[in-house]
């Protein structure tokens, strides 16, 4: 007996709980058909838990007077009247479950507003129809029942509703279907449902429209026809149509927003800006607009800007101490690295263009490539001491004197001249020559160094080619002239020897 008493006092404990469940949705809903179900609801929720007091009070007593005429009476009695007691209690629930449950299919077909949620995560509600009640076995409260709702005007594909599936022939799942099968939700979250307030429908209403694709999208009310007809702009793509004032759904303003709007109207509000913020902006102008590129944009950036208080002239930061002049872009030359582009900067200085510097140094260089140019054909025109020994050598090679018969003297160049010179005058003239070939040896390992450092095919490596050559043609005569000079020294201390006794 004890544990049929507890029972039923977890009974009325589940019993109170939905009963105040049922009391707050009355308090938040609106007087229309769905208000007197939960109403007719309320009532039988009351007379269900008098109900399980009278048997727990029944129960009760009845245990009282048990103990207290043990002796007197009979156990079978008890034991008949505990049941009876027991199977009207519980003849009393099915028939206030039965009587709930009838009360939730008749919900069936009701008309209201859903919330949904969005694949990008905003959640708003949308008028809908009720299609069934979910079962309600195992749910100890109201607001774990679920609904299954159609939405009546959809605004993205996986809220319109699947013909297929009402026909009984879509053979996806709830889950697969591109389409809806219907979209749970708790019975406590639904709303009343928002009659479309078709005198509203003015020129510049922002209003959903049905279109093309069965969804319904935004747009504005351009303009109306006499037959009945709206002319209205679609916000995303901007086509103008006619549709049927049926296919058109105003949207009004709650009378929250309303409320919202009109108290914020009364209230003063308060300056965004420090006065000493605006005062420092006017005594520092800048050179420059921030955010003077947004001429060619929508500006979006500078309007959030000045709704977060910013002041135009201002530093950036809570109190304006950041920096004024805003950081511009930069264009750098192709191709060059960051050292070359440093260097540009540092010869352009701060307001400089590095293209105009980058355009003369090419200048400079071209200049002093021609100025180079220029004075190797000015050298090679001039007759230094090497060079007129050079050509005068040579000169006696080719022009080797009919006077000279001999083999010996024919065999070296230069021969008839260097005969005429003093000791002195070939000591001067090796020295002299030797000198020669070093600075010559010097300057064509020079020039070997600056050929790998061109390209081969450019001007310049054509020039530093032909000097190249050049240079190796007056080593060549240089080292000849050395040869006929020792030779001729050579052929003296012979001589000199040959007659000394």
């Amino acid at each position: 007996m004890a544990t049929e008493y507890e029972a039923l006092a977890d009974s009325l404990k589940q019993y109170e709980e939905q009963l105040a469940q049922i009391q707050l949705a009355v308090a938040t809903t609106e007087p229309l058909s769905d208000r007197d179900s939960l109403l007719v609801l309320q009532d039988q929720m009351t007379h269900l838990i008098a109900l399980t007091k009278e048997n727990m009070t029944q129960l009760r007593n009845k245990s009282t007077d048990t103990v207290q005429n043990l002796s007197n009476c009979n156990g079978e009695e008890d034991n008949s009247e505990t049941e009876d007691l027991n199977s009207s209690s519980h003849n009393s629930s099915e028939t206030t479950f039965d009587e709930i449950k009838k009360d939730f299919q008749s919900l069936e077909g009701l008309k209201c507003q859903a919330p949904y949620s969005h694949a990008w995560g905003s959640s708003s509600y949308h008028n809908a129809i009720v299609s069934g009640v979910e079962s309600m076995e195992g749910t100890n409260s109201i607001g774990a029942i679920q609904v299954r709702v159609f939405f009546t005007n959809p605004v993205s594909k996986e809220m319109v509703p699947c013909e297929q599936y009402f026909e009984g022939t879509c053979r996806f799942s709830d889950d697969d279907c591109r389409y809806s099968h219907g979209h749970m939700v708790p019975l406590s979250d639904l709303k009343e449902y928002s009659e479309p307030d078709f005198s509203a429908v003015q020129p510049g209403v922002k209003a959903l429209v049905k279109a093309s694709n069965n969804l319904w999208a935004h747009a504005t009310v351009i303009a109306l026809n006499d037959d009945g007809r709206c002319e209205v702009k679609f916000e995303t793509n901007g086509i103008e149509t006619t549709v049927d004032l049926q296919h058109i759904l105003p949207l009004v303003e709650s009378e929250e927003n309303l409320a919202a709007e009109d108290s914020s109207d009364t209230d003063v509000p308060e300056p965004l800006w420090d006065p000493n913020m605006v005062e420092r902006a006017l005594s520092n102008p800048s050179a420059s607009v921030l955010g003077e590129w947004e001429k060619h944009t929508k500006g979006i950036g500078s309007r959030l800007m000045a709704q977060m208080g910013y002041v135009t002239g201002s530093g950036l930061g809570k109190f304006g101490e950041g920096r004024i002049e805003p950081v511009e872009a930069v264009i750098l030359p192709p191709g060059k690295s960051l050292d070359h582009c440093m260097n540009l900067r540092e010869k352009a200085g701060e307001n400089g263009n590095m293209f105009s510097v980058e355009r003369r140094l090419k200048k400079i260089r071209k200049r002093q490539e021609r100025q180079r140019i220029k004075q190797y054909e000015e050298d090679k025109g001039k007759k230094d001491v090497f060079s007129f020994l050079n050509t005068h050598l040579s000169g006696n090679a080719a022009n080797s004197s009919p006077r000279i018969t001999t083999a010996k003297t024919a065999a070296v160049p230069g021969t008839s001249s260097l005969k005429t010179q003093s000791a002195r005058g070939l000591n001067v003239a090796s020295l002299q020559i030797g000198e020669g070939i070093r600075r010559a040896e010097r300057d064509l390992a020079h020039l070997n160094e600056s050929l790998s450092r061109h390209s081969k095919g450019s001007v310049t490596y054509k020039t530093l080619l032909a000097k190249q050559e050049e240079k190796k043609k007056e080593l060549m005569m240089l080292k000849t002239s050395e040869c006929a000079v020792n030779n001729e020294r050579s052929q003296r201390n012979d001589y000199k020897k040959m007659t000394t006794f």
